[in-house]
């Protein structure tokens, strides 16, 4: 059962105990996160937080399985419901008009849509986000172009012009960083409209580039060569941006109290695109220069933080290393938490 499926399966099931209440969904996707990069799945060395509340909040999914091992494929499976045999193959799916999407479904039933983050469902013609469902967009379009982690233009769109393209210069910011940022502030943009929302959080960590801003503090010092403390800092920033989104749920006016929360009316979902990477090489630091943030030119290295747990195979393979994903879900007073 593919992780788009789960989530609306939880929404249906779930509608009777809230008298047929629009509960708010935020679905966040990270990219080439393998099941044992993350605390709740037994990673012992990086630190995540957030995920572990989210999970001892929530419920945590032992079976679950991407639609595709790797990025576009898996996207479009997520997006539309339809398998492999249904888009045209390859790591370059273009959505057609006649694709309906989980985002025109829930905007046909009231809610505010939202997108963030790597698309990678094709950059013109019909198959923008804004013309799939999104009210509106912001992120990269394109999948080669979100491999650089400090990507120099940022793709707006609004369905007020589904077909238009609004390149923003970034200026030197990290990517994930201006995507969770305009995903928290949708998210509280939207917790007081008495519309329900549906939010689609598309993080490009921890694909490679290997590259972020800074390495987290418990990295600094380790005797690691360069890249594991790179990809040990992208985990923990991933965590991180996750957990904004959340707060941006429990105290959605950040004042600190939380009376306002939405939590009790929001499912909130964390999976993964699709198994841990071992990619060959780097490709985009010449596109924004030496001089931002951290970067290694070698490879992620699972075997050392164990990122595919006790499976066989990474991104790519259709063993479960590749396939088997990590999916955490909470709805406060609806799902119980710690289960599994």
């Amino acid at each position: 059962m593919n992780a788009l499926r789960v989530a609306l399966v939880i929404s249906a099931i779930s509608f009777a105990g809230h008298a047929l209440a629009k509960p708010n969904i935020i679905f966040i996707l990270s990219d080439d996160v393998g099941i044992g990069d993350l605390g709740p799945y037994g990673q012992q060395v990086i630190q995540t937080p957030n995920l572990d509340q989210m999970a001892s909040e929530g419920m945590r999914f032992n079976q679950m399985y991407s639609g595709a091992p790797v990025c576009s494929p898996s996207r479009a499976i997520l997006m539309t419901g339809l398998h492999n045999g249904r888009h045209v193959n390859g790591n370059s799916i273009r959505l057609q008009a006649d694709n309906v999407t989980v985002a025109e479904v829930l905007k046909s039933a009231g809610y505010q849509t939202g997108g963030f983050g790597k698309w990678h469902l094709g950059s013109n013609g019909t198959a923008l986000p804004t013309q799939q469902g999104f009210d509106d967009y912001y992120g990269i379009l394109g999948g080669v172009a979100a491999w650089d982690h400090f990507a120099p233009t940022m793709q707006r769109l609004s369905s007020t012009a589904p077909g238009t393209v609004v390149n923003e210069p970034n200026n030197g910011g990290f990517t994930d960083d201006l995507v969770g940022a305009e995903a928290a502030n949708f998210v509280r943009n939207n917790t007081q409209s008495g519309q329900p929302f549906f939010a689609q959080v598309n993080f490009q960590l921890a694909h490679f580039d290997m590259e972020v801003p800074e390495l987290e503090p418990y990295t600094v010092n380790q005797s690691w060569p360069e890249s594991r403390k790179i990809f040990a800092s992208m985990i923990s920033r991933l965590d991180r941006l996750v957990g904004d989104i959340v707060h941006a749920v429990d105290d959605p006016n950040n004042d600190g109290d939380t009376s306002d929360s939405v939590a009790d009316n929001t499912l909130i979902v964390f999976a993964s695109d699709n198994g841990t990477h071992i990619e060959p090489q780097n490709c985009c630091k010449g596109n924004h220069g030496p001089d931002l943030g951290v970067f290694s030119d070698d490879p992620h290295d699972p075997e050392f933080f164990d990122s595919n747990g006790q499976y066989r195979g990474w991104k790519r393979d259709l063993y479960d290393g590749g396939i088997k994903t990590p999916f955490i879900a909470r709805w406060a007073g609806t799902i119980a938490p710690g289960s599994v």
